[in-house]
């Protein structure tokens, strides 16, 4: 009942539903845990229409399971906890138990009008749906968060005709959006963006009125996302300033939108939205890592977003803050990633036997791509790095590539490298 999209006739549309109730599942209760504390009770063929329960109710029956053949004590299942308000949970679970016996809404891709039943969404789901929007952004991120595509995308769609046709300036003033984007800064991010979509041969969007109905769909999330930070985190409500963009800045929210759909205007965006983790993180993912060169420097040096980077790309390790590739902590977690990392790290590292033997050790021996020239057509100490790691060989100087004794000594030293001759 998850939904997928099909095509019919020539028209993309989205509706039917897949998945089901594993066996081991079936005529068992799942229980559902809001922010709050509160409780809902579904049967499992209903619960497991939502991916991510799903997953979560195996898992949690593998524990039970695991209790009850161990004897040590009767296995209780356990309530999934999950950061939704009690509404929105209650909502989810009508969602949920209606469709288990009706299909989802077919809705046409993209949607032919604005009149949201006119694109294929039933009664019923017209009606769930008819709600103020600040709730909607809940139930949109909620269906996310729990993997409830066919929800996720009724939301989108229902959004999506609520804003077509309306100006980029009626949108700003419905959604009470403050207006920080000049109109100097606009007349840039109407060019960057304008050949953006040239660029990928879509349609012109001259009065940036998509991009406007775009940008209060993030805007109306973050601002869920701040809610529910500060319900989790009771110190958030004191005077100190709050992190990220501010959901009701139009100027970072038609920045980091556009971002979001082509990662290169990063590198035109203001400081800000080059500092906000959450652009940038998923600017890194879109990009396959290429997104971190346009990154503020302070999110340059951060471990995580670095390695995310670079686990997509080793060359992406060349942006990543000085400090980071001279840590020689760091540079071995960045070429466990991809050893193509090493590259960019300080030559003081790309030249240490010691250092490269132990990222063999820890089974990183495709980091000898990356150290200094001279290591790679030494003889014995690319013997020994193949000893550890048998990967190194893919990676030695071309002289010993066409040297048939050396082969014979490296599959000797480690016969998996065979594989790389």
């Amino acid at each position: 009942m998850a939904g997928e999209l099909y095509e019919v006739r020539g028209s993309l549309r989205w509706g039917r539903g897949g998945g089901g109730c594993p066996p081991e599942l079936q005529g068992q209760t799942v229980t559902l845990e809001s922010l709050e504390g509160d409780v809902f009770e579904l049967p499992a063929e209903v619960a497991c229409m939502a991916q991510r329960v799903r997953s979560l109710a195996i898992e949690e029956e593998e524990r039970r399971t695991s209790l009850v053949q161990s004897m040590r004590r009767q296995g209780e299942a356990s309530a999934l906890k999950f950061e939704i308000k009690r509404p929105v949970m209650a909502k989810i679970c009508e969602y949920l138990k209606y469709h288990r016996d009706h299909r989802v809404s077919e809705i046409e891709v993209p949607l032919p009008s604005s009149d949201f039943p006119s694109c294929g969404a039933s009664r019923w789901d017209v009606s769930f749906v008819n709600v103020d929007k600040d709730f909607l952004f809940e139930l949109g991120l909620a269906a996310k968060s729990l993997g409830i595509p066919s929800l996720e995308f009724l939301v989108s769609a229902k959004l999506a005709c609520d804003a077509a046709e309306k100006s980029a300036d009626k949108l700003r003033k419905e959604y009470k959006m403050f207006n920080d984007l000049s109109a100097k800064e606009e007349q840039e991010l109407r060019k960057a963006y304008g050949t953006s979509l040239k660029r990928k041969g879509a349609a012109p969007d001259t009065d940036l009125s998509q991009l406007a109905a775009a940008s209060v769909g993030w805007s109306g999330i973050e601002a869920v996302k701040r809610r529910a930070e500060k319900i989790k985190d009771l110190n958030a409500a004191s005077d100190g300033p709050e992190a990220g963009l501010n959901p009701k800045s139009w100027r970072a929210a038609m920045w980091s939108t556009a971002v979001a759909g082509d990662w290169t205007l990063l590198s035109d965006a203001p400081d800000e939205v080059k500092n906000d983790r959450s652009v940038v993180k998923q600017a890194i993912i879109i990009s396959q890592g290429r997104a971190l060169q346009h990154a503020s420097a302070d999110l340059r040096a951060d471990e995580e977003l670095v390695l995310l980077a670079t686990s997509f790309l080793g060359e992406a390790f060349e942006f990543a803050a000085p400090e980071l590739q001279h840590s020689r902590d760091f540079v071995l977690k960045a070429i466990a990633q991809h050893g193509a990392a090493l590259r960019y790290a300080s030559p003081a590292l790309r030249g240490d036997k010691s250092f490269l033997l132990q990222a063999a050790k820890q089974g990183s021996g495709s980091a000898l791509q990356g150290s200094l020239p001279e290591l790679c057509a030494d003889r014995n100490f690319v013997l020994e790095m193949v000893a550890h790691d048998a990967a190194a060989y893919q990676f030695v100087s071309e002289d010993l590539r066409s040297d048939r004794e050396f082969a014979l000594e490296a599959a000797k030293c480690n016969g998996t490298a065979l594989r790389y001759m």
